[in-house]
């Protein structure tokens, strides 16, 4: 099977609101998002009511975009995560 680039890959610029060395975290410790399935690396994984989320489906990312673009929500969902 093959996908072409465009439909696999996508990437957008986005605007940091979290200092690097707090996104980079601690090395070596791996969860995984109970609403998305991704891995979350580095104890960057929020616990809510018991529930391990990733940032974005916690509402809390760590990175906004630009104002020259606009999240395609019919794309992403509402919370921006794919």
């Amino acid at each position: 099977q093959h996908i072409p680039d465009d439909l696999l890959l996508d990437w957008r610029r986005v605007e940091l609101t979290t200092p690097i060395k707090q996104i980079i975290g601690r090395p070596g410790k791996r969860a995984k998002c109970e609403i998305c399935g991704e891995e979350i690396i580095n104890q960057r994984e929020v616990v809510r009511e018991g529930t391990t989320l990733c940032k974005p489906c916690a509402g809390e990312s760590y990175f906004r975009l630009p104002h020259e673009y606009q999240l395609d929500a019919d794309k992403y969902g509402e919370r921006g995560c794919l």
